[in-house]
């Protein structure tokens, strides 16, 4: 095992192992060599004239696994009531028929995303292992507002597991990066974190603040936002 795989299983992230409480079993059809691995959805959410998110069948790329599931978030973010990282008025709530959606395409991008990490994380550099745990916290977030199961706490105690994933993920990024004295005299001001439109850490963690109903782990959600915002 190389090092930067046992730092990542070390941080009690196994990231092929969590998975989220729906599980909703998607049946697929076997991806011929030739085919693509993403394409438009033929399951469009509501009316929107929004772009319909891409159907994954396959990820051969990190780049691939952020932008397929940035454009899932930026969708439930909009439509999160009481998101408090969004300046903008909220998009409508979720219904039925969106729950059902969303979760079938987070369910087809976890194991797509499961499988790419298979055979690419033991070759991932240290920069590569944070993307990819960014990319997993975002992935529960999206699984917990997906859920929508009303503004109380105590109605998503279903999801402690996820909400503890997503604090130790969240944590490792922290760690990895380096204080703002040593950033700046190493890095670009264009290189000293991750840019706006970018997936973070940041949104999973307030979704835990928001949502979780354990206040140790609000809490721990709490410190990691405070130390993001003083780096």
């Amino acid at each position: 095992m190389t090092t930067a795989t046992r730092d990542l299983y070390h941080a009690s992230v196994k990231l092929p192992k969590i998975h989220t409480s729906y599980q909703i079993t998607v049946s697929r059809p076997s991806a011929s060599p030739l085919s693509t691995s993403t394409r438009p959805s033929a399951m469009p959410v509501g009316t929107s004239r929004e772009l319909p998110m891409p159907t994954v069948t396959r990820i051969t790329s990190l780049g691939q696994a952020q932008a397929t599931l940035q454009h899932c978030s930026t969708k439930l973010s909009k439509s999160w009531q009481n998101n408090p990282a969004r300046n903008s008025p909220p998009g409508s709530p979720l219904d039925a028929s969106d729950k059902r959606h969303f979760q079938q395409w987070l369910d087809q991008w976890e194991q797509a995303f499961t499988a790419y990490l298979s055979y690419a994380m033991p070759t991932m550099k240290g920069d590569e292992i944070s993307r990819s745990r960014i990319l997993k916290a975002n992935h529960l977030s999206c699984a917990i507002l997906a859920s929508d199961r009303g503004p109380h706490p105590s109605a998503y105690q279903v999801f402690d597991a996820e909400f503890q994933a997503i604090v130790e993920l969240a944590g490792a990024v922290v760690q990895s990066r380096p204080q703002k004295s040593d950033r700046s005299s190493t890095e670009s001001p264009t290189e000293a974190g991750p840019a706006s439109s970018s997936l973070d850490v940041r949104e999973p963690l307030y979704v835990v603040v928001a949502r979780c109903d354990r206040a140790s782990t609000r809490n721990q959600a709490l410190e990691l936002l405070r130390r993001i915002s003083a780096r």
